[in-house]
């Protein structure tokens, strides 16, 4: 099977690479050699993982289409406003026709690798991200990771964050990155 592969120079040297063709399946290495080894495995293992039908809709749909699930980057109990850089996510289960948060958990945040975290909350179900601010690179990155990216949110809890969201009256503001 031959697949196409994109290589982007990171942010902070070395590569960003991504499969455009499968939703999430990104990585990154400090050499184009490097990234292309570790695309490599990170396609096999996308590949193993739906043939043994363990499916991730990359829409995060469930089979009425109104599931979601929202990651919010905290720093104590309000919105971090660096995510790269925030201490953990809160991630909300919700269902949009409802609007109702079904259930919600805190996932303590990875080290901070340019270009990891679209990957791992993509691996966490993610695919709304709610952020104070965000460089155009991360939000590409979020994108190809099938991450729907929404900026300039305001310091405040991540529940009335989503909420806000899911009653379409979430008030953003300018994005606070500019990198």
């Amino acid at each position: 099977m031959k697949l196409k592969v994109v290589f982007q120079p990171s942010d902070e040297n070395g590569y960003t690479v991504y499969v455009p063709s499968l939703p999430g399946c990104i990585s990154e290495g400090d050499t184009k050699e490097e990234a292309l080894a570790n695309i490599k495995e990170a396609i096999e293992l996308y590949l193993s993982e739906k043939n043994k039908g363990e499916t991730t809709m990359a829409s995060g749909e469930n089979e009425s289409g109104s599931a979601r699930v929202i990651a919010v980057p905290v720093a104590g109990e309000l919105l971090s406003m660096h995510f790269g850089h925030c201490e953990a996510f809160e991630l909300f289960d919700v269902d949009t026709e409802s609007k109702e948060v079904l259930n919600s958990r805190r996932a303590d945040s990875p080290p901070h690798e340019p270009g990891a975290l679209p990957q791992w909350l993509h691996e966490q179900g993610a695919n709304v991200i709610i952020a104070g601010g965000m460089g155009r690179r991360a939000q590409q990155l979020f994108q190809q990771a099938g991450i729907e990216v929404v900026i300039g949110a305001p310091a405040q809890s991540p529940q009335s964050l989503v909420q806000a969201w899911l009653d379409g009256n979430l008030q953003s503001g300018e994005n606070l990155c500019d990198h």
